[in-house]
Formats: structure tokens, C-alpha cells, sequence
């Protein structure tokens, strides 16, 4: 798993290092989103019993302008 936000963080910082703390939570909501090969469920839904909203629907229904 650490190794999958590794290469998570390195994805989202290219070319700017510094704000790996700022982007980990995007990290980790990749990771627990994904579709797990043998368990054929994301780790979000095993846990809460149902799939994270993401975020284009989360912005597209916010009432803050744009």
C-alpha cells in the first residue's frame, strides 16, 4: 500500500516536490477508491458499505461559484 501512494504522490507533485503534504489526501483517496483485483470492491466500499462520491460530482454540486 505505501508504495501505491508513493507512486501516487510522485504523479501528482511532478515539478513541484514541495507540496506532497498538501496533495495526500488526494493520494489516499485514490487509493482507497480503486477496485481491488481480488477482493473486486474498493477498500472505501469494504469499509463503509458504500462507493466515495469523486470529485467532479463533489465540485459540479457545490453551491460555491466557480
Amino acid at each position: 500500500m505505501n508504495q501505491e501512494v508513493e507512486t501516487y504522490l510522485c504523479i501528482f507533485c511532478k515539478g513541484k516536490p514541495d507540496e506532497w503534504s498538501r496533495l495526500l489526501s488526494t493520494a489516499e483517496f485514490s487509493h482507497n477508491s480503486n477496485i481491488h483485483s481480488v477482493a473486486k470492491k474498493s477498500p472505501f466500499f469494504l469499509m463503509l458499505r458504500y462507493e466515495p462520491r469523486s470529485y467532479p460530482s463533489i465540485t459540479k454540486d457545490s453551491p460555491l461559484p466557480s
